[in-house]
């Protein structure tokens, strides 16, 4: 009786492919483990406040300060002794302490998806009335929006 051998290895091509695919996949996880832990350094995290408040002022040709921004992957991040000016360089919002719930992932395809907001221990300016400084801050907002979308175009 004959044997029939049967070489069960495989093709040199499809070992090649599988292990390319096997560096690919591995770099990637990689990758992403190194972002999370950058973006938990104090010194990366400031980098990152600092190009926010330059983005923000060449935008809304208005004064912004942030003290501390730290970030919680993936979905937090805390803005610390804040101070936000209007058009008419009026204080628009100022505040110890803002966490956000933000969806961080969304930030990649410039979208800004905001899930939670809250104000801690915040101040505004004295000589205006709640609903005028609601109604500011969402002009604010508003004209920001409209900034980005014709950066994007």
């Amino acid at each position: 009786m004959h044997e029939i051998k049967t070489n069960h290895r495989l093709n040199p091509v499809v070992r090649k492919i599988l292990k390319i695919l096997g560096w690919v996949i591995a770099s990637i996880i990689f990758l992403l483990v190194l972002v999370y832990v950058l973006i938990q350094i104090p010194a990366v995290q400031n980098f990152a406040k600092n190009k926010v408040v330059s983005y923000i002022e060449k935008k809304i040709k208005t004064r912004v300060q942030i003290g501390n921004l730290s970030i919680a992957f993936p979905k937090q991040i805390v803005l610390q002794n804040i101070y936000f000016e209007d058009q008419k360089k009026d204080t628009l919002l100022s505040g110890k302490e803002i966490p956000v719930d933000i969806a961080l992932l969304k930030l990649i395809s410039n979208e800004v998806n905001v899930g939670y907001l809250e104000l801690k221990d915040k101040v505004k300016s004295f000589d205006q009335e709640v609903s005028d400084l609601l109604r500011r801050g969402k002009q604010f907002v508003r004209d920001l929006e409209n900034k980005t979308k014709e950066a994007t175009s």
